[in-house]
């Protein structure tokens, strides 16, 4: 009998090669990820119907690989609120994080499609649709995404405007105010003016939209006050916007050319050139270490560590250090 998936290992990718030194990112992963992993385990059993491609399929696409980076954001969110640094996820944030985690790889199998990005490889694994095909590929992702939010929808949760709140939050970052509407304006990118506060604009709400979800619903989580969830929201943007900028700086390098189509207007590259974009990042990454460590000025009502936000900090800092700008000289 012939598989179309080989066997997969239910591990992720890591942030960095060299785990310990960031020691504060590495319990963070260590005591998050693998119940996370259980958690979409789980969720995406295999089963023995004549629906079982499509649940082959998505476990392929979720499990293929992958940093786990916006679960790792809500988590970190709220381990900034937590007297133990050790103290392991409640399954209400186990759950959430695994919602997002299963949008982000729907987001992933339709930018994949001959339609839109045109990949044939995603992570050194051959794209879902070079294997089933677009029209499947397509039924896949459209999966995931219900799945998400059926999950969050069957939350037992005594505390039902929170669980209502989770998501309008979660939703809004996927739709046309966040990631769908970012990348319709990155489609039609020639019909507009290339200004570097578009592009701005286009890259908060692509990638930033659910960096801020993940964040936004770890503090949510936590009952943060609403300054504080202000403060966290301008973090999520920042954050994924420097994500953003190191994955074009990363993709403009020649060693990871591969048969993708060349980045296009709706990058900081094709407008200010990688040495610009550099330095846009790493003035990004100090912005944003200031907004974290103001966030330890404001009232909370919960105990916060000794170290507020570190986790995050290394979070910031490994965002960064994945594009080695040496490599381009």
């Amino acid at each position: 009998m012939t598989h179309l998936f080989p066997p997969l290992e239910i591990e992720t990718d890591s942030l960095t090669q060299t785990p310990g030194h960031y020691p504060r990112y590495q319990a963070l992963a260590e005591k998050s990820l693998p119940p996370l992993q259980h958690c979409l385990d789980r969720w995406l059993t295999p089963q023995d119907t004549p629906q079982k491609e499509l649940i082959d399929a998505a476990r392929y696409a979720v499990f293929s690989g992958g940093k786990r980076v916006r679960p790792l954001l809500l988590f970190a969110t709220i381990d900034h609120y937590q007297l133990s640094s050790a103290q392991a996820p409640t399954p209400l944030a186990i759950e959430v994080a695994a919602c997002i985690e299963l949008i982000h790889s729907y987001s992933l199998i339709h930018d994949d499609l001959p339609s839109m990005d045109d990949d044939d490889y995603r992570r050194g694994k051959k794209t879902l649709h070079t294997i089933i095909g677009e029209g499947l590929a397509i039924l896949v992702g459209d999966f995931l995404l219900t799945l998400a939010f059926e999950k969050l929808s069957t939350l037992k949760l005594a505390n039902a405007p929170l669980q209502l709140k989770l998501i309008e939050t979660i939703a809004r970052a996927s739709g046309h105010q966040g990631m769908v509407g970012g990348q319709y304006l990155d489609i039609t990118a020639h019909k507009h003016p290339h200004t570097k506060e578009l592009l701005t604009w286009i890259h908060r709400k692509k990638t930033g939209a659910l960096f801020t979800a993940s964040i936004l619903s770890g503090a949510l989580i936590q009952e943060c006050a609403q300054d504080q969830l202000v403060a966290w929201e301008k973090i999520g943007q920042d954050m994924g916007l420097l994500f953003q900028l190191i994955d074009d700086l990363i993709d403009s390098l020649p060693s990871t050319l591969t048969q993708r189509i060349p980045l296009g207007p709706s990058s900081f590259i094709a407008m200010s050139g990688s040495e610009e974009t550099w330095k846009e990042a790493l003035a990004l990454r100090e912005q944003i270490k200031k907004e974290l460590n103001a966030l330890k000025a404001l009232p909370s009502a919960h105990a916060v560590t000794t170290e507020p936000t570190c986790a995050l900090l290394d979070i910031v800092d490994l965002i960064c250090h994945r594009y080695e700008p040496s490599s381009t000289e």
